[in-house]
């Protein structure tokens, strides 16, 4: 049996005419240790409000930085998280 989630989740552009990204946990903060093609959990958030403010925050931090980091552009957007339950049997 699967569910499905309507969460919000984070898109991301290095410019404005860059590739667009979903964000990944490695945006949570914390150190991950992965291995080759381990799939990165994406950050979501459950209401838009907060996904907002997640990134106005980001996009605050980068706007005086020098280079490159400053046209960075983040965004909400819908995403739908399907989780299927996995037993060994």
């Amino acid at each position: 049996m699967r569910w499905h989630e309507k969460l919000w989740g984070i898109e991301f552009r290095s410019s404005a005419d860059g590739e667009k990204m979903l964000l990944g946990s490695i945006w949570h903060g914390t150190k991950i240790i992965s291995y080759d093609g381990e799939p990165t959990r994406a950050l979501v958030f459950c209401t838009r409000k907060a996904a907002r403010a997640w990134c106005r925050n980001k996009m605050n931090a980068y706007k005086g930085q020098e280079g490159v980091c400053r046209k960075w552009r983040f965004r909400p957007i819908r995403v739908i998280e399907t989780v299927t339950p996995y037993a060994n049997g």
